[in-house]
């Protein structure tokens, strides 16, 4: 800063003028206007009339508030209102009409300019354009709205696992042999079952397991790595049921995916007691759908996922559709996506057919037979969905193909398994029946009539009672397949909804064929029928569950990888890449190591999680820098867990936009402190000089009353500027830390008594009593004079401020042992309180009374000046001698009470 001696000031640039003032708000904010006494505008403003896009007649008839947002406006012009009648500032963010018709967030304050005697002259306002920083607010809250609601969806997800999922680890003796198991995981199912069981011995809770023969079970998967899967009637400790398990080996253990079958054992023991090889093959395909169930929510089968341009050519192939398809990236990408496709479906258009379904819907789903790069035939469930940018334009396809082979293969077996059941059980409480066509006499066993909720009846039925009874939708097609059947004398086999008599609707199978004839016309059919409701049910939760799984992993705003300890990364999802600017061939076969990602000032937190990983399995949250390929760098918050014994998960969310706004509120923040140092220092010359004026006038004016006391006055208010400047001054050096303490051993009761007396004057030119309360010994301390006399003037300052006349006010000082509030008991601490009778505080003003600018919002406060700058130096500077203030109040009207504290020398004397 330019500083100036007084001759130069004089001769060349002339004292500063309310224009220089004018000229420096006007740089400041975008719009400056002024309205008369009762906050009409009467002269023009063209910074507020660019800001508004108003004509001059427009803001001379209405001024700012004519350009309210109309929800604002009745709010707005309350406060304005407000402020006009109590003669008090205001400050208050609303919308305002812009010169492009539009609208913009502003915070507009306006502050009266008052005459001599405590009138309002006139009222001067600013506009700041804060849209800005509403959009950063609104953009923040929606983005943690967002993840909020996407942890809701993933932690309902795992909860409706229906299936009891247990993870042990082994419990070696000296000689390496596997003596014991220790839980380590559960799910919530588990933890019903067996409550909170972390960490401790399997033979401590479950005995039982080493005399039915599971515990060597549970070695020989361990020790083999083979998975096992076997039934077992259990009945130790609380159990007494049957339960499937499927033994899988994980690390030095094994996971267990146990289901109470029960229910289905004792309906087996009954129905099936001859046991049949035909049953049991029905049965291992029953396990066989559980065992693909339980592998999905495991460990995810292998998926072929892939990208595809708006003409239906390849973009991308990742490892998995490289695996599925035996094509390789280089022998795909730039490919017509139909190159896995049969003839019939390219001769049909299929692949156009699906594009152009998912274009008009947003998805479209298949379940087809494709062709491998060795020309094996294959399954495939194929989902296709559109990719749209911001503006609705498609961008492309993802086609995500998952192989069901084994699943088509496996429902093409149990139809086969369930045929000849039907067919070889006669005498089982299975439902059969026998139709003879000729006379439509139906001959049901007594299952057939339970399973319709019919009483059981002697002698045939017409086929209407049974075909009455199937659902209307289901009705018309089950009596085409039952006619064609016995037409073509085919076999029937039907799945379908039959409405029982009770009105409860069951899935039914049925399976029959013609087994008579006479002169090459059918006259008899027999077949069985049996419940599979249970089964209908099981494949629409397993469907259900794989729609909630594609939804989660197709989450755009959450970066997901997968890696090694050694740095390694396995796979990232699409977010990541986006976030992250490199490509998945990029980060996976060229390779890209995590740690490659990460700059060298990041590298200690990044190592510190991945101990957690090492120790833990799972990392604290934490944030840091990545670097992309052009350089640039983005903000992260990471955080996974450990998949198996060599692979990581870590889920990033792209915080690069928060930790921006945060960086330029802290930037304004800092121009706020220089700002207000500047205005400070630039005010002191000025007012230097018109301090030094007063004074020769002063000296040199004539002897009468009216010169005299005009320059008294003037005088005092020269020097009530200069301490509301020194004051600016003093939290400015304080904010930026540049104020020192001269500190010296102390004489806390001598100087508080010098304190006192110095603004007894102040007390009685205004009509108030201080009483002064002081210890006879003196009370020593490490500190500075100066400022400690500041704090005690500045309390007893604020005492005669917030009293009124005839107000008392009482200053007491005492030695005490120190404590912090519910803590340990310290050294001896000084406490000087200062009590008074003046208007108190609200409990919502008790905080913020310390903060900076801050007053006591009323006429009384408002009549004696000030910047509300005096209790902010107070609490700064007692925080700077290591101590601290506190103040209570029973409310308006009853009175304050400043309390400090502050450390005393370890022997005072």
């Amino acid at each position: 800063m330019n500083t100036f001696n007084q001759s130069e000031t004089a001769g060349s640039l002339g004292p500063t003028t309310a224009e220089d003032y004018r000229t420096l708000l006007e740089s400041v904010a975008q719009a400056f206007w002024e309205t008369d006494a009762q906050g009409k505008v009467v002269t023009d403003s063209p910074s507020g009339r660019a800001y508004t896009g108003q004509s001059l007649q427009e803001w001379l008839a209405g001024g700012w508030v004519a350009a309210i947002h109309p929800d604002d406006r009745p709010d707005a012009l309350r406060q304005w209102q407000q402020a006009v009648v109590q003669h008090v500032p205001m400050t208050t963010e609303l919308r305002l009409q812009g010169p492009d018709g539009g609208w913009r967030w502003t915070n507009v304050r306006a502050a009266p300019i008052l005459n001599s005697d405590g009138s309002v002259k006139k009222w001067l306002g600013i506009n700041l354009d804060i849209s800005d920083k509403k959009r950063a607010e609104a953009s923040v809250q929606a983005r943690l709205e967002e993840e909020t609601a996407q942890r809701q969806f993933l932690q309902t997800t795992l909860d409706s696992v229906p299936a009891i999922i247990q993870v042990f680890e082994a419990v070696r003796d000296e000689q390496n042999r596997i003596i014991d198991f220790t839980w380590v995981l559960n799910n919530r199912k588990a933890i019903e079952q067996n409550g909170d069981v972390i960490g401790k011995r399997l033979l401590q809770h479950h005995p039982g397991v080493l005399q039915t023969g599971l515990f060597e079970s549970f070695v020989q998967v361990t020790e083999t790595g083979l998975p096992m899967e076997q039934e077992q009637f259990y009945d130790q400790e609380q159990f007494n049921a049957w339960f499937h398990q499927s033994l899988v080996k994980m690390g030095d253990g094994f996971v267990m995916n146990t289901q109470e079958i029960t229910a289905r054992k004792q309906a087996e023991q009954e129905v099936f007691r001859l046991k049949d090889e035909t049953a049991q093959r029905a049965e291992e395909a029953i396990r066989e759908s559980e065992e693909r169930y339980r592998t999905l929510l495991q460990n995810l089968p292998d998926y072929a996922i892939y990208r595809l341009d708006p003409s239906g050519f390849i973009t991308e192939w990742t490892e998995g559709a490289q695996r599925m398809k035996g094509y390789t990236t280089q022998e795909a990408i730039g490919r017509y996506a139909s190159l896995c496709y049969t003839p019939e479906e390219l001769a049909a258009g299929e692949l156009e057919k699906q594009l152009e379904e998912a274009t008009q819907t947003g998805r479209a789903e298949r379940e087809s037979i494709r062709i491998r790069k060795n020309g094996e035939y294959f399954w495939v469930n194929e989902i296709t969905t559109a990719i749209r940018d911001t503006h609705g334009q498609l961008t492309g396809f993802t086609k995500i193909s998952r192989d069901i082979s084994k699943r088509k293969r496996g429902q093409q077996l149990r139809r086969q398994l369930e045929a000849r059941t039907r067919l070889a059980v006669e005498a089982a409480q299975m439902a059969t029946w026998e139709w003879h066509l000729p006379t439509d006499k139906i001959y049901w066993n007594e299952q057939h009539f339970h399973l319709m909720g019919l009483p059981v009846k002697a002698g045939p039925q017409k086929s209407d009672t049974f075909l009455s009874h199937i659902h209307p939708d289901d009705r018309p097609w089950v009596t085409r397949e039952l006619t064609q059947a016995i037409d073509e004398q085919n076999l029937f086999d039907a799945e379908f909804r039959l409405v029982r008599a009770d009105a409860v609707t069951r899935w039914m199978n049925g399976y029959g064929r013609v087994t008579r004839e006479k002169a090459g016309q059918p006259t008899k059919m027999s077949g069985v029928m049996f419940d599979i409701t249970d089964r209908k049910l099981a494949e629409e939760k397993l469907r259900k569950s794989e729609e909630r799984l594609q939804r989660a992993m197709s989450i755009s705003t959450v970066g997901v990888i997968y890696f090694d300890l050694a740095g390694n990364i396995h796979g990232a999802n699409e977010a990541f890449q986006r976030m992250s600017g490199y490509s998945l061939q990029a980060l996976i076969n060229d390779p890209v190591r995590w740690d490659e990602l990460t700059p060298p000032e990041f590298m200690d937190v990044t190592l510190n999680a991945r101990e957690e990983y090492r120790t833990k399995g799972e990392n604290t949250p934490y944030e840091k820098q990545s670097i992309r390929p052009d350089g640039s760098r983005w903000w992260g918050l990471f955080a996974g867990r450990r998949l198996s014994e060599d692979e990581y998960v870590e889920f990033v969310v792209d915080i690069t936009e928060s930790k921006q706004t945060q960086q330029a509120l802290k930037e304004a923040d800092q121009r706020k402190d220089e700002f207000l140092a500047m205005l400070a220092h630039e005010l002191r010359n000025p007012m230097a000089t018109l301090h030094n004026g007063l004074h020769i006038l002063t000296l040199t004016a004539a002897e009468d009353d009216i010169t005299r006391s005009t320059l008294a006055m003037m005088t005092r208010q020269t020097d009530h500027l200069v301490r509301l400047v020194d004051d600016l001054l003093d939290v400015s050096r304080i904010s930026r830390g540049k104020i020192e303490l001269r500190n010296e051993r102390v004489n806390l009761v001598e100087l508080v008594s010098h304190a006192a007396e110095a603004i007894d004057s102040l007390y009685q030119e205004r009509s108030r009593r201080l009483h002064l309360q002081l210890p006879p010994s003196p009370i020593y301390l490490n500190g500075d004079p100066a400022r400690l006399t500041q704090v005690v003037t500045n309390l007893l300052s604020n005492g005669v401020r917030y009293t009124k006349e005839q107000g008392q006010v009482w200053l007491t000082l005492e030695l005490r042992d120190g404590a912090s509030p519910g803590g340990p008991t310290f050294g001896p601490e000084a406490v000087l309180q200062v009590r008074d009778n003046g208007i108190g505080l609200a409990q919502d003003q008790l905080t913020a009374i310390f903060e900076l600018f801050v007053q006591v919002d009323n006429s009384l406060a408002r009549s004696q000046g000030g910047l509300g700058l005096g209790l902010t130096l107070v609490r700064r500077l007692v925080e700077m001698h290591d101590g601290r203030v506190e103040v209570q109040s029973e409310g308006l009207g009853k009175g304050c009470t400043f309390t400090v504290y502050l450390p005393t020398l370890r022997r005072n004397y």
